[in-house]
């Protein structure tokens, strides 16, 4: 063999060797092709469920803004309705005492004590 067959073989099995690298490289490109895809899926299943998340928070955080209106609502017109019925209770009780007052000065001389006196 001379020289050119020997620089021949030698490129050929360079060539096959770089072609079965290249077929390797090939498949371990389609494989993280493959990985990339499923990541990006689970990013993506990742965002939304961060997302339904966020929206179920802010649902919840609405929820409670409204259920303490709502208590102070209902304590608040509870504290009016025990006040108002206070302020009865007070009235009349007050009422009772003007009349017991001038019930307790009926017997000096005018009154319904003092029409037989009189007479």
């Amino acid at each position: 063999m001379n020289r050119y067959d020997q620089d021949t073989e030698e490129k050929i099995r360079q060539i096959d060797s770089l072609k079965q690298q290249k077929q390797q490289n090939l498949m371990k490109l389609y494989d993280l092709r493959e990985r990339l895809k499923e990541y990006r899926e689970i990013v993506t299943r990742e965002k939304t469920a961060l997302a339904r998340r966020e929206e179920q928070k802010k649902y919840e955080e609405k929820l409670l803004a409204a259920s303490i209106k709502l208590q102070a609502l209902w304590r608040g017109y509870k504290a009016r309705k025990l006040y108002r019925a206070m302020l009865k209770k007070k009235a009349v009780a007050a009422k009772r005492k003007k009349r017991g007052t001038k019930s307790a000065g009926a017997g000096r001389g005018r009154g319904r004590g003092s029409r037989s006196a009189t007479r």
